[in-house]
């Protein structure tokens, strides 16, 4: 039985939380106020980049990969696209190839640091690279049912994280040297829910704090960076939640349409669809110790499969 006097007690204890809250609306009203002022210094300052003739696209063989090696694949244009099937590369290589693009593809272990490094800085010397898109990634449901819960999480981060460094960092001097350049990385909407899959949840915060930092970092050199943050797309990776169906979803030739109008503008954080936005930001505002109450809410609607959880050692 809750009492009122545990009532109070819990309301105390985090008042930090509900503070947070009373920031979140203040802080809404002025940003609403002075939204208009911040977005008149992004036109000035942002710098806007020309069509780009050469790109690199890790993950090409599925999913949105695909969607974007399509979208920016026209005549005079080279393409690098890597992933770990030959099969399905060589098809997008020859759907790209139809629409007049020069396409190379590349089956590699982008967690492989020194392969990766190597491949980019030969790419780049051969055509200079104008926009580099590090989208190769795996959530927990893609990795093998036979890894436990540990082994999932180094694996997962092993490409996620470190794939995405090994493709983004061999590429900055140069593009920093030339004064041009950009960089995309793939994040996702998920990573403002912290709710089921924490390896890759974990996996994709990192991707977003470290791109939309790294954009400071790189902006007075003349290189943009933007975070792409997807909802649900068409894709194994949404297969693999063997859900009839996903709210919001859609096609990856959609998402690299907005992907690549995103780019055109050097936005720092490239986000669909608006609906899935609005609702994991909403997530995200959700104070860490009252989100243990809206995520316990959550599981009637959706639980993690058995395999991702912690294994309970045996007595």
């Amino acid at each position: 039985m809750i009492l009122f006097e545990d009532v109070v007690a819990s309301f105390i204890s985090n008042i930090n939380d509900y503070a947070m809250l009373v920031v979140s609306f203040l802080g809404t009203l002025v940003l609403f106020l002075i939204g208009p002022i911040l977005n008149l210094i992004n036109i000035r300052r942002n710098k806007i980049f020309p069509d780009p003739k050469t790109i690199v696209i890790t993950g090409a063989s599925s999913g949105l990969g695909v969607g974007i090696a399509l979208e920016y694949s026209k005549e005079g244009n080279n393409l690098l696209i890597t992933g770990r099937n030959k099969e399905r590369l060589e098809q997008v290589k020859t759907e790209c190839a139809k629409k007049g693009a020069n396409v190379e593809i590349a089956l590699i272990d982008i967690a492989d640091r020194e392969a990766m490094k190597s491949l980019l800085l030969k790419y780049d010397k051969k055509y200079t690279v104008d926009l580099v898109v590090a989208n190769a990634a795996v959530s927990e449901l893609m990795l093998p049912e036979k890894l436990n819960f540990v082994d999932r999480t180094y694996d997962l981060v092993d490409i996620n994280v470190y794939g995405m460094l090994n493709t983004v960092l061999p590429l900055i001097d140069n593009m920093e040297a030339r004064g041009t350049g950009q960089i995309a990385i793939t994040s996702s909407l998920t990573e403002m829910i912290n709710f089921v899959f924490p390896a890759y949840t974990g996996s994709k915060g990192f991707c977003t704090s470290y791109g939309l930092t790294l954009r400071n970092r790189l902006a007075e050199s003349g290189v943009g960076v933007s975070v792409i943050a997807p909802g649900f797309v068409y894709s194994r990776m949404s297969d693999s939640l063997k859900q009839e169906s996903l709210p919001f979803c859609v096609t990856p030739e959609q998402g690299a349409k907005v992907i690549r109008d995103g780019l055109a503008r050097n936005k720092a954080y490239i986000a669909f669809s608006l609906p899935t936005l609005l609702y994991t930001y909403f997530n995200s505002i959700i104070p860490p110790n009252l989100k243990d109450g809206w995520n316990y809410i959550s599981t009637f609607f959706f639980s993690s499969p058995d395999f991702n959880r912690v294994e309970k050692k045996k007595q």
